[in-house]
């Protein structure tokens, strides 16, 4: 199961799960925008690390009306900054809109902050859904009208949206007409069928 947990604010979060919450920390790839509020830019500052940046020192010595100075001594030293500060973060392009009320859009993707397990952190571009041909025809397919669940045999039975999905030892009825199905449910059943023969057969 792969679970989406969208949220305005680290705030909400914490004011949900608690301080001690350990649900950002199990997220695999985590995203964000550019934010408000100052708590969320420490985090995400944090979150990016640090990096080692070369400083440059001069130091001049002599009289001060001479034409030439008498010493010149340079020194450069390395030093650890954030590799994105909270200033910085707080200043990431959003999306370009236009219009008003109903009528606003997105005309220009902005910037995210993207990271991944294991992987350094990322400043990507967003991806605007409606210019991807295949991500558009995903948007456009009606959700489900049904709470729906499979059983290990990969079949599908009716299930009614108030009970729940049947509990392990229960009876699990016969598959219901799939004439009933929207799209997005039929590819997720087809779907979990293909990878159940695959790992059938890996077995």
């Amino acid at each position: 199961m792969k679970a989406y947990l969208i949220a305005q604010d680290v705030r909400q979060i914490v004011e949900t799960y608690g301080p001690n919450e350990s649900i950002v920390s199990n997220c695999h790839v985590r995203v964000a925008f550019t934010p408000n509020h100052r708590d969320t830019c420490e985090l995400l500052s944090n979150m990016a690390g640090t990096q080692t940046i070369q400083k440059a020192t001069y130091t001049f010595s002599g009289k001060r009306n001479a034409p030439v100075l008498n010493h010149v001594t340079a020194s450069v030293e390395n030093v650890e900054r954030p590799l994105i500060t909270p200033d910085e973060v707080s200043r990431i392009r959003p999306a370009k809109k236009r219009g008003r009320g109903s009528r606003e859009c997105i005309v220009a993707p902005g910037q995210m902050l993207i990271f991944v397990t294991g992987e350094y952190p990322i400043l990507g571009t967003q991806m605007l859904y409606f210019l991807d041909p295949r991500l558009k025809a995903w948007s456009e397919i009606p959700p489900p009208e049904k709470l729906v669940t499979l059983n290990v045999e990969g079949r599908m039975p009716p299930q009614d949206r108030l009970i729940g999905s049947p509990r392990h030892g229960d009876v699990v009825p016969e598959v219901a007409d799939t004439d009933e199905l929207s799209e997005m449910e039929q590819a997720f059943i087809d779907r979990y069928r293909e990878q159940k023969e695959v790992y059938d057969y890996a077995d």
